[in-house]
This record gives structure tokens, C-alpha cells and sequence, in this order.
């Protein structure tokens, strides 16, 4: 496949990924091998759209390969974390080993002058999937990777530049994600120290997790963020609350709507309506008789995506004599919208 032009190889693996016969996986197999990692890419990323486990049994062999080539045949590590994500998607769990190699994988390279760790996406793909192949050492690999900030470690080179927060944020997200209670400890840490997390996408892929793993045992390290004047982290919480259906922690939401600006309690509103439960839907008819207007606005609104019947009475109350000429307006086009 490494013969002639890199051009002409890149439009042949396009032809193969085009075709689903058993000649172009072939192929796109053997292209694997290029000498070019962008032909090499190509075929990954074909591969892994048709990922089965004969598939992955093909790639298994090419990604150790690559662990141990490195830069030279996977700069960027992309063609490593594609094939993570299939490992993944199809459960194949003889990649598992592979994985926790992948997971601790550095791989500085230099992008614009600068030193990167371009393996911190491959290390966020194989946690994803070690967690998705609920392997049993998942939790003691994924763990690191929640508190890494590139500069932190104990081997950190202080002239790589900072890691992409992206990772501890996936990182939360495959603890959740893993089921493994245990993990509930190690979140537990991140969420009460949040001094020692500057990105706030972190902290909430964190809350989301613990509720996740266990709803009323997490509810205390989640319930303090709702009331914490920082980052916009309230909000957070309340969606977080929300989103995994810990309907004990409503209250909690209550709170966050109260004091939430008019594009949280919109995005508080629109969750409530998502969830669709008999509780989320009675918090959301709260909304509409609210004191402030941005509460009333966003029952409004988020009534009027569900197409619910149920809260016509209120619509017909703030259609016809709210003060607020924007809640009017929105009542109003509600009951178009649910009568449509």
C-alpha cells in the first residue's frame, strides 16, 4: 500500500472506504501500515466507522505497533485514539490491556513553537473505553487523569505547555460512566476541594458523575455548589441534580432558580422540561407563577418546546394580563405553538 504517490494512496483508501466488501477492509487493514500517518489516519478512521469485532481483532496488533513507534507513525496520537474509541464501541475487551498502556500515554510533540502533550487525547480515549469495557482495573488508571493538569505530575516538564482541561473533564465523565462505586471516593475528593480545579466544566463532568454513580449518597458533595458564588457553578449543579433524575435534590434546584440569571434559569427550565417526570414538570408549572419575570419567561418557553397541555391554564393566565409585555408575548405564542 506504501507504493507510489502519498496522493494517489490517500484518493485509493478513499475509494476503499467507500465500498463495504470484505476486499476494501482488506485494504483499509493493510493501509493501516502506510508509510505516510495520514494515509494511515484515513484508513483508521474507515475502519473504525465499521468497527465489529473482526475489525478490532485487525487493529488490535496495529495499535501496539503504534504505541511503540510513537510520534514517528502517529503524530498526534489520532490514529491511537480512533481506534480506542472503537475498542469501545464494540466492547472488545482483549484490547483492555492495550488500553491501560494508552491511558498513561505522553507524547510530546512541537506545535507552533510550543511544546504540547499531544497523548492527552489518546489517554481521554482509552479511559472512555476502558470504562465502557468495565475493566477491572479501570478506576486505578482513570484516577490520575481527573487531577492532571500536565504540570502537576511528578515527572512534568515545566516547558510543556499546560494540558487542555478537556481531559479531567472526560476523565469524570468515564468514572460515571465506569459504575464502579469506588469511584465515588475519588470524585468526592475533586468536589470538595474545588480550589485546587480552575475549570468549571470540570467540577461540573464531576457532579454529574457522582450523581451518576450514586444519587442520594452524592447529593451532599453536589448540594454546597448551589450556593457557591463562583464560576457559575450553581446552575451547574442544578442541571446536574436534574439530569440524573435525584428528585430528593429539588429543592436544591428551587434555590438555583431563585437566584439564577435569566439565561441559567432558561437552561434550568429547559432541563425540567427534558426530564419530563411528574416532579420536574410540577417544579417547572412553579415557574410559571414566579415573582420574577425571567422565571415566568423561561416556563413560557419551555413549555412550549414540550407541546405541553397541561400548562395551558397558566399560559391563558400570563397571556392575558402578565405584566411583563415579554412573558405576555411569550405566553401567547405558547399557546399557538401547543394548539398547533
Amino acid at each position: 500500500m506504501s507504493i507510489g504517490k502519498t496522493e494517489d494512496r490517500v484518493r485509493a483508501v478513499q475509494k476503499l472506504a467507500a465500498r463495504t466488501d470484505v476486499a476494501a477492509t482488506s485494504g483499509l487493514v493493510a493501509a493501516l501500515r502506510d508509510k505516510s500517518p495520514y494515509v494511515a489516519q484515513l484508513a483508521a478512521e474507515a475502519l473504525c466507522e465499521r468497527a465489529d469485532r473482526e475489525i478490532a481483532e485487525a487493529l488490535l496488533p496495529v495499535f501496539d505497533d503504534l504505541q511503540l513507534a510513537g510520534v514517528s507513525r502517529d503524530p498526534g496520537c489520532y490514529i491511537r485514539a480512533s481506534m480506542a474509541h472503537a475498542f469501545g464501541r464494540v466492547e472488545y475487551h482483549p484490547a483492555a490491556e492495550s488500553m491501560r498502556s494508552g491511558a498513561h500515554t505522553i507524547q510530546i510533540e512541537v506545535v507552533g513553537g510550543e511544546r504540547i502533550d499531544l497523548g492527552a487525547q489518546l489517554r481521554a480515549a482509552c479511559a472512555l473505553t476502558l470504562a465502557e469495557l468495565r475493566d477491572p482495573e479501570a478506576l486505578r488508571h482513570i484516577t490520575p487523569l481527573l487531577f492532571d493538569t500536565g504540570a502537576n505530575r511528578i515527572d512534568s516538564n515545566p516547558t510543556v505547555v499546560p494540558l487542555n482541561p478537556e481531559l479531567r473533564a472526560v476523565a469524570a465523565r468515564a468514572i460515571g460512566r465506569l459504575g464502579d462505586i469506588n469511584g465515588l471516593a475519588v470524585l468526592a475528593v475533586k468536589l470538595q476541594f474545588p480550589e485546587w480545579e480552575r475549570e468549571a466544566d470540570v467540577l461540573a463532568e464531576s457532579m454529574k458523575a457522582a450523581l451518576t454513580l450514586a444519587k442520594d449518597e452524592a447529593l451532599p458533595l453536589v448540594a454546597p455548589y448551589i450556593t457557591y458564588d463562583h464560576r457559575g457553578l450553581g446552575p451547574a449543579a442544578a442541571l446536574a441534580i436534574i439530569q440524573s433524575g435525584v428528585e430528593s435534590g429539588y429543592s436544591l434546584v428551587k434555590t438555583a432558580i431563585t437566584t439564577g440569571d435569566p439565561t441559567e434559569v432558561k437552561a434550568i427550565a429547559l432541563t425540567l422540561a427534558a426530564q419530563r417526570s411528574f416532579a420536574a414538570v410540577s417544579l417547572l408549572y412553579e415557574m410559571g407563577t414566579a415573582s420574577r419575570d425571567i422565571e415566568r419567561l423561561a416556563f413560557a418557553e419551555a413549555v412550549a418546546i414540550m407541546g405541553d397541555k397541561g400548562s395551558i391554564p397558566i399560559l391563558e393566565v400570563l397571556a392575558a394580563g402578565d405584566l411583563s409585555k415579554r412573558v405576555k408575548e411569550a405566553a401567547r405564542a405558547a399557546l399557538v405553538q401547543i394548539a398547533g
